[in-house]
């Protein structure tokens, strides 16, 4: 299943890096992220990586101390993406993620 990925703009460093954690435990904001949901936060942000589906309900229950930013899915085709969807894709295998 493809992929996306989320950036959250949190309202301080410590919430940014709560969502981290509570990723990695399994769990955010009450929902099941699953063993192959993953997180990384920096200063005020975290960007979580996982299935669309996923990222769709995460949004729908967030609080209102985080928003998300940028949201990119992977796409099926790198011949058929757009330059971002490529960069971000080459971005992700350079990472590693």
């Amino acid at each position: 299943m493809a992929e996306s990925s989320a950036l959250i703009k949190a309202s301080s460093t410590s919430a940014a890096t709560a969502i981290e954690a509570a990723v990695s435990a399994g769990t955010l904001w009450g929902l099941d992220m699953g063993t192959t949901t993953q997180a990384a936060a920096y200063s005020r942000y975290c960007v979580v990586r996982g299935t669309p589906p996923r990222l769709a309900a995460m949004e729908e229950v967030m609080p209102s101390n985080a928003e998300i930013v940028v949201f990119v899915s992977d796409t099926e085709s790198f011949t058929g993406a757009t330059d971002t969807e490529r960069l971000w894709f080459l971005l992700g295998v350079a990472e590693g993620l």
